[in-house]
């Protein structure tokens, strides 16, 4: 049997009804048999309470077996016509509609209905029980099934049409009204009263059907006021639990996306939805959940907004600050923009690549800055004042490079100027420095040109650093020789003590091509002298024996013979003489002194 026909035992009423009416028809039942009326009051009383909880299984099969003894009893005859009618009626109307109203329509009202029909016919006396099926508060349609039953009194009511009709409209009547849903359904007792009295003409039976009937749907009605109230009391709890959860929740969140954002009206909403969970605890009917969930929304709605559009206002000054850096050369991605959020962990997650974002940004800026500063104090030699105070990373940045690129460009301008025309660098070293000119010439961006700028004046200042130092060593070698030979040979040592004083390279070369051009010029000299020099040194010691041989013997020797140029004779002097050979020129040749 469908598992839905035991929903019906929860209609207490119901029960109680079948109950009573069971035992009147038990006790009928086995009456009839035999049985001694303390065996039949026992058997009655069990089986009635058993109808409480089984009436679906008992009511019919009492009617069953009422229909079987009155066959057997000769109440009814299916013998000839009008006892087949009968016997079909019955069978129709008092227990398959009672059955399907069961098992199909999910309700047992109609039972009721058989139920006490059967009871008016063995006993008239409870006649006025015939309207308490339709009495209980049902739907209309399963109303119709629990007059049906009643259809069989046309047996029992023929040549009294009149009265049967009657009797048919007031119930119907009566089932109309009962099946109204609010109080109005009580005065379906009325016609339920006058339907008794068409029947018997008896005001008391009209009165106990009246009753009887008021009695039943009252209790019904009460019954559903109480059950709804139950549901709507355990709906309000679970409604405003449901609420409170959602504030919690969203309160959570809220504090979530506070710990990850600086925005100031975060506080503001965790203090709303605080005061929100107290009003929705305080609330009693369901007008007033629906007002507070109405507030939470809104709360939702405006922290939803301003918390994408705080997004995108920050995303918007990333993207800003990292087109600044884009031009003054440093290499960094813009972020993209996410749709619209809703207030969750994935809000969450992207304030926090925001933040991170930013962080990484400026951290990117802080170092561009400090690598900035390094090469242009290293170039420049600007002190800490010249660069201010670090405020706002991007004017800081900008005014350096401002002030910096063109005394940087200045100083590029004089570094090539010395290797184009300055013979100091070896060959190789000078095309290298010359491409590296050419090169910074067609860059754009403000970063590469300081760094290569950088590269090139210190690159050209250590190589005249390294000249300087090697020019030093070979004045040290060539002691003894006379000074008239070296133009700037006092030079060195003041060139150095000077570009030593500069705080940077472009000053050192600012001193260099300025102040010291032409000494330079004079070391270069002196190099290329000491380089001569070693050339005849070296013929000197090769031919010592000899030369000082022939000029002991002939008094003077043409140095052409010793395969030197003319230019070459006051070298030759200066190196004799150095090595203690008291020598003179005289034209292409070097004569001994008187």
């Amino acid at each position: 049997m469908d598992t839905r026909i035991f929903k019906d035992a929860s209609d207490d009423v119901n029960r109680v009804v079948l109950c009573v009416i069971n035992y009147l028809l038990a006790s009928y039942v086995l009456s009839g048999v035999g049985l001694s009326s303390t065996y039949v009051q026992i058997s009655s009383v069990v089986l009635a309470t058993l109808s409480f909880i089984a009436y679906f299984v008992i009511t019919p099969s009492l009617i069953l077996v009422y229909l079987a003894q009155s066959v057997l009893l000769g109440r009814i005859f299916p013998q000839d016509l009008r006892g087949f009618e009968e016997l079909v009626a019955f069978l129709i109307l008092l227990f398959l509609v009672p059955v399907l109203d069961i098992i199909r329509a999910d309700k047992g009202k109609s039972s009721v209905t058989a139920a006490t029909l059967i009871a008016s016919v063995i006993s008239p006396l409870l006649v006025f029980t015939l309207p308490l099926g339709p009495s209980f508060k049902k739907d209309l349609k399963y109303q119709v099934l629990s007059i049906l039953p009643l259809l069989y009194l046309g047996f029992s009511l023929q040549g009294e049409l009149l009265k049967y009709i009657a009797f048919l409209i007031f119930v119907a009547v009566a089932a109309y009204l009962f099946s109204i849903q609010r109080e109005l359904s009580l005065i379906g007792a009325l016609p339920a009263g006058l339907a008794v009295w068409f029947l018997t003409s008896s005001p008391l039976y009209a009165a106990l059907a009246v009753t009887l009937s008021l009695g039943v749907n009252a209790a019904k009605t009460f019954q559903l006021r109480t059950s709804e109230k139950r549901k709507e009391i355990e709906g309000l709890g679970q409604y405003r639990n449901g609420l409170l959860n959602r504030v919690t929740l969203f309160r959570n969140l809220v504090g979530k996306v506070g710990q990850v954002s600086n925005l100031p009206e975060l506080r503001e909403y965790i203090n709303q939805l605080d005061e929100l969970s107290k009003n929705v605890s305080r609330c009693q009917d369901m007008e007033c959940l629906r007002f507070n969930e109405s507030e939470l929304d809104a709360i939702n709605r405006t922290a939803k907004t301003r918390l994408n559009d705080y997004i995108f206002r920050q995303i918007t000054q990333i993207n800003e600050f990292s087109r600044e850096l884009k031009k003054m050369g440093v290499v960094v991605d813009e972020m993209e923009y996410p749709g619209e959020l809703e207030l969750g962990q994935d809000m969450v997650v992207v304030i926090n690549q925001v933040r991170e974002r930013e962080e990484k940004l400026y951290d990117l800026a802080g170092r561009f800055y400090r690598r900035l500063v390094g090469v242009v104090r290293e170039s420049l030699g600007w002190s800490q004042d010249q660069f201010g105070e670090l405020g706002d990373e991007l004017s800081s940045i900008q005014k350096i490079i401002d002030a910096a690129v063109p005394e940087l460009n200045q100083c590029e301008e004089m570094a090539a100027g010395l290797v184009r025309e300055e013979a100091i660098f070896p060959r190789e070293e000078a095309e290298k420095l010359t491409a590296m000119h050419l090169e910074y010439r067609t860059i754009k961006s403000p970063l590469d040109r300081i760094l290569k700028a950088h590269q090139i004046s210190r690159e050209v200042y250590e190589g005249i650093e390294k000249f300087l130092q090697e020019v030093k060593a070979k004045y040290i070698e060539f002691t003894g020789l006379e000074d008239d030979l070296f133009k700037g040979k006092g030079d060195v040592d003041l060139i150095l003590a000077s570009v030593g004083k500069e705080q940077g390279v472009c000053p050192k070369l600012r001193q260099l091509s300025v102040t010291w051009r032409l000494s330079l010029d004079k070391l270069i000299e002196d190099l290329s002298t000491m380089h001569k020099l070693r050339d005849v040194s070296e013929l000197v010691d090769s031919m010592r024996e000899e030369l000082v041989s022939r000029l002991k013997e002939d008094g003077c020797v043409n140095i052409v013979d010793m395969g030197l140029e003319e230019e070459y004779s006051s070298y030759l002097v200066a190196m004799l003489r150095a090595k203690g050979i008291q020598v003179k020129p005289e034209g292409s040749q070097i004569c001994l002194k008187g």
